[in-house]
């Protein structure tokens, strides 16, 4: 059976306005990564998420790859796993309470996308790669968080305290079963 390692991007730079360029750190971060996971996994497929943070973290983790240990000869990107509007979030708190706002689902009106239809399209992401091979997705918290609180059934208060937590170069790791989607492992960093 295949797997799929949810990575969340490396630490962003603090001095980036529009909170997409990695910093120094979250580039090393992603190398660190690479070397990890080269010594684990052989990965055929490589997927992220539009946003320039999911693609520098995944360009810098499968350079720090030896080519013999991935079998994925590019990245695919793949807006399912494209983080949620942080802008629009904010809009109406900061932090935490905005996040938790929008998760609860009380004020529909006041965002494009809601969080049942954010969690839709991560799942959706996550059922369209292949059951039977070992695919690296690079992601943010938000879509990482999502695809947990489906397959361990946890609520959305419980979906905000995890979201809080998840670490920059993170690795969620998942097993497909007969029956699914298994979480084997969450927020693990190298």
């Amino acid at each position: 059976m295949g797997s799929v390692l949810l990575i969340r991007h490396g630490e962003v730079s603090p001095q980036a306005e529009d909170y997409e360029h990695l910093s120094e750190t979250g580039f090393a971060q992603a190398a660190r990564l690479g070397a990890w996971l080269s010594e684990r996994i052989v990965p055929t497929g490589a997927v992220a998420g539009r946003m320039n943070r999911h693609r520098q973290t995944a360009e810098a983790c499968l350079a720090a790859m030896p080519e013999e240990r991935r079998r994925c000869s590019e990245l695919r990107l793949d807006d399912a796993f494209n983080e949620f509007d942080r802008a629009e979030i904010f809009a109406h708190g900061h932090g935490r309470p905005a996040v938790e706002r929008w998760i609860s689902g009380r004020y529909p009106g006041d965002y494009r996308e809601s969080w049942l239809s954010f969690r839709s399209r991560c799942l959706e992401g996550l059922h369209r790669l292949p059951t039977d091979t070992d695919s690296l997705v690079f992601t943010s918290a938000g879509a990482i968080t999502a695809i947990a609180q489906e397959l361990l059934g946890i609520s959305e208060a419980k979906s905000c305290e995890l979201m809080a937590t998840l670490l920059n170069g993170g690795v969620s790791w998942l097993d497909h079963q007969t029956s699914g989607w298994r979480l084997r492992t969450l927020n693990f960093r190298p």
